[in-house]
């Protein structure tokens, strides 16, 4: 599943956010994804630095509440 990530300098409550970034990531959904808080598995720590991403097979953005160390170089 692709997921393209940002960093959002805006507050989360603006609507037109100054996002920064756009890097594409492939992860794999964790069993069946929920449409509102999905939770996905990816092999690269770059993705610590982003707060925000879109989903382009949902056709939604997201603000990143939580990264989750899965093990060493897994992150959900």
């Amino acid at each position: 599943m692709e997921v393209i990530f940002y960093y959002n300098a805006s507050d989360d409550r603006v609507i037109n956010k100054t996002l920064i970034g756009g890097n594409s990531f492939n992860g794999q959904a964790r069993d069946e994804v929920d449409i509102m808080n999905p939770v996905i598995r990816f092999d690269s720590s770059d993705i610590l630095r982003f707060n925000y991403a879109y989903i382009p097979e949902f056709q939604r953005y997201y603000v990143v509440q939580s990264i989750n160390a899965f093990r060493e170089g897994l992150w959900d």
